[in-house]
């Protein structure tokens, strides 16, 4: 018989009555993973697996929970330490004790770094969603179950469930906490000011205090950073430069467009019609690369668009598509509302492509970018143009549709003067009815805090889009682009109910296997244990409706 279980006693807890007090009148709490003697599962799936556990007690409960940064406190901690720490008695080697919190509403969880950790329902090893589900469910107040189907059952046993929480485990928070959906909404203030077009106002909105901060864009010698995170750093511009003028080609791109038809098929709508939704709900088609054309009910808008040919300084300049864009500027639909740019480099602001929309739309068109770019549109004749800070909100009256610039860990660039004089960012939009997210171009290091907080303020995210691609080699791109791994977190963090994964299969902007994208996505998304049809890629040109 299997002996590995948790190093609680079975009886009933008697907890500190000032601590559960202090405990339980909070309802939103910060949890910090000590990167020290952590077994070979590796930090980033080590993480995964416990914001998931936290996810499982939050679904079904009033609670909240959030990654602490870095250098803030928490209110739960999580260290692996091997059986001969200080209070080694608990542990008593492999296959024993897996676990333990050294009391009910305790600030601390510890787990046995040598025992074999596992993100997989094979059989192999201990899974530590569940023993980390387990070990927080103690941290909230509950004591050992005889239930064997309950995650609070004291010996391990493996449970292949989606809903990892029993009937009974579910009861036993709620009665703690209260259900899901009947906490009191926090309220903010807002400071209202009119734009110059008439259309719209925006809103700037304080920070809810019991969050972390939202931090706001700043500058350092008259150039943007990402002011969230103090250890961002690009690589070594000579390396860089190294690398790409010696390294293997390691895409494998197809030479002819038949074999690309086949492997990557685009789908295009030549009537405008087709991208009519004549119901409500949500509608998404991805062009290619970061170009989107999404209709939120009777609002439609594109994101990043880029129609071009190449994506660089001048038509002739910069890599050539291998995928044509599944809709062109004729295809679209006469009542296009807007566009919305993350940032300024040339596969996501394409100076042909917003030339050619201005002819067509002028100013029926409201453009929104971030601070240090409107200049740019306004010498290139594009007039109706909002500027908008990191979580300033715009709201379009319209259409009654909520526009939130949010951060993103990037940089900007177009000319050999103009670095990080402009804003980079993601947006988050929303009506009465739907809520979409474009992450735009983003890293995910040192545990940043920027996609939690996104998730807190505006989601959950009925669709968003997310990067996937354009991301080897790690030490080149990590800081600036996310691996499937990291959207699928960033995909976890939003709160996002179903995700699209995009900038990739359009332009070989880096050195992946241009097929790999998708297949890394589905791996990580099988690693976090959440539904395959919750992260997807679809092909060029495929509509997606969403009720």
């Amino acid at each position: 018989m299997n002996t590995a279980r948790c190093g609680i006693e079975d009886k009933v807890f008697t907890p500190h009555r000032d601590r559960e007090q202090q405990f339980k009148s909070k309802k939103s709490y910060r949890w910090k993973l000590t990167e020290k003697d952590l077994p070979v599962l590796g930090v980033a799936k080590i993480r995964q697996q416990i914001q998931q556990s936290f996810n499982d007690w939050a679904k079904h409960s009033t609670l909240t929970f959030h990654e602490a940064s870095e250098h803030d406190e928490a209110d739960i901690n999580l260290t692996f330490v091997d059986r001969y720490h200080k209070e080694g008695y608990r542990f008593d080697g492999p296959n024993g004790v897996l676990a333990y919190t050294v009391e009910p509403f305790s600030e601390s969880i510890v787990f046995e770094s040598t025992e074999e950790w596992t993100d997989k329902y094979n059989g192999v090893g201990y899974h530590l969603r569940l023993i980390a589900t387990h070990q927080i469910g103690h941290v909230l107040g509950l004591d050992h179950s005889n239930d064997k189907s309950s995650v609070m059952f004291p010996y391990y046993r493996s449970i292949k469930s989606e809903e990892i929480l029993s009937k009974t485990d579910r009861a036993r928070i709620q009665a703690l906490y209260g259900k899901p959906g009947l906490t009191a909404m926090h309220t903010t203030t807002s400071a209202i000011r009119t734009t110059e077009s008439e259309k719209a106002t925006t809103i700037t909105t304080s920070t809810d205090k019991s969050s972390n901060e939202l931090i706001k864009s700043r500058k350092e010698n008259g150039r943007f950073i990402n002011s969230f995170n103090p250890k961002f750093k690009l690589p070594n511009l000579g390396h860089a430069l190294s690398w790409k003028t010696s390294a293997p080609d390691n895409t494998r791109l197809p030479f002819t467009k038949t074999e690309l038809d086949k492997i990557l098929p685009v789908t295009q709508h030549k009537k405008p019609k087709e991208l009519y939704r004549t119901t409500p709900g949500l509608r998404f088609i991805w062009i290619g690369h970061a170009s989107c054309f999404i209709q939120m009910n009777n609002f439609r808008f594109l994101v990043d668009p880029v129609f071009s040919e190449r994506c660089g300084m001048t038509s002739l300049v910069g890599p050539k598509r291998f995928r044509p864009p599944a809709l062109t500027i004729n295809d679209l639909p006469d009542d296009l509302d807007a566009i919305l740019i993350s940032h300024n480099h040339f596969d996501h602001l394409d100076y042909l492509s917003v030339k050619r929309l201005n002819e067509r739309y002028g100013e029926r068109l409201t453009w929104f970018c971030g601070r240090g770019t409107r200049q740019w549109f306004l010498f290139n004749r594009v007039k109706n143009v909002v500027e908008l800070d990191w979580w300033e909100e715009y709201h379009f009256s319209k259409k009654k549709v909520n526009i939130a610039f949010c951060p993103a860990q990037h940089w900007s660039h177009r000319t050999a003067f103009d670095m990080n004089k402009a804003l980079w960012g993601s947006y988050a939009v929303w009506d009465a009815t739907h809520k979409f997210y474009f992450a735009g171009d983003t890293g995910y290091t040192h545990n940043i805090s920027i996609f939690r907080q996104i998730g807190n303020k505006y989601g959950p995210f009925d669709l968003s889009a997310i990067p996937i691609g354009a991301y080897e080699p790690r030490w080149m791109m990590q800081a600036q682009h996310v691996s499937p791994d990291e959207a699928v977190q960033i995909h976890i963090d939003v709160q996002s109910k179903k995700s699209i994964g995009i900038h990739w299969g359009t332009w070989a902007l880096a050195n992946e296997y241009f097929m790999e994208p998708p297949k890394k996505l589905a791996h990580a998304i099988e690693n976090n244990g959440l539904d395959p049809s919750s992260f997807i890629v679809v092909k060029h040109g495929e509509i997606i409706d969403l009720p």
